[in-house]
């Protein structure tokens, strides 16, 4: 019987009352996590729930949404990994993985349309009246990626844990380069600025007049990852 390991997130601000669980099978390289509402209150918040990122040490997240681009997954959790005896937090190293550039176009032509992209910000650009593109891909992106929270509802999702490619991407790789030798703990967190809800339209905003904007720091307790290896 595979062991399993439970984890809890608690919200930076205690008076959100929104908490995060997640667990993991000690032979899969994936968690599943678990957003819950405790509160009384309707909740939304931005979360990309199909991809992790890399931890940076003091990174700004008003200043990282800034620097947008399809593959950087902002609002995605960060993977987080300490060495168990120093800790000290590993920095992720990148790899550009090199594919025959006729490989790559029949990739984005199968996954990705790019025609049907630019028509679909153009006439969200167009449905917003979002005057700058980059501002109406930022737009598009946030408001895509919201999760919306009744009181005691709950989402529930999986996530890989690859740490030799932790956003799970094909041609721009990050990871964490361990060691056998040495033990690590790791960690999910992420941290929500009003910034994010900055990007959003008058209209957008009023589309939510019934929830408040969750703001906060939300951050698990550390786990041995000897099963991540």
């Amino acid at each position: 019987m595979n062991k399993l390991f439970f984890l809890i997130f608690f919200p930076f601000f205690i008076k959100s009352q929104i908490g995060v669980s997640f667990f993991t099978e000690l032979d899969r390289k994936s968690v599943v996590v678990t957003i819950t509402n405790h509160s009384s209150k309707n909740y939304v918040l931005p979360l990309e729930m199909t991809n992790l990122k890399p931890y940076w040490e003091g990174e700004n997240s008003c200043e990282t949404l800034s620097y947008y681009h399809s593959q950087s997954h902002q609002l995605s959790f960060s993977l987080k990994l300490t060495d168990s005896k120093t800790n000290i937090a590993l920095e992720p190293q990148d790899t550009h993985v090199n594919l025959d550039f006729d490989f790559i176009e029949k990739e984005l032509k199968k996954n990705n349309d790019c025609y049907n992209i630019n028509s679909e910000l153009k006439k969200w650009q167009q449905k917003f009246k979002i005057k700058d593109q980059k501002a109406a891909e930022l737009n598009y992106y946030i408001y895509n990626n919201l999760i919306f929270l009744k009181p005691n509802q709950k989402i529930k999702f999986r996530l890989l844990t690859d740490l030799q490619n932790i956003s799970n991407e094909l041609y721009f790789v990050y990871r964490y380069d361990t060691k056998p030798d040495k033990r690590y703990r790791f960690e999910l967190l992420i941290e929500i600025n009003n910034c994010a809800y900055d990007i959003l339209t008058p209209e957008q905003k009023e589309e939510m007049k019934d929830y408040s904007f969750f703001t906060g720091k939300l951050q698990s307790n550390k786990l041995n990852c000897d099963f991540l290896q």
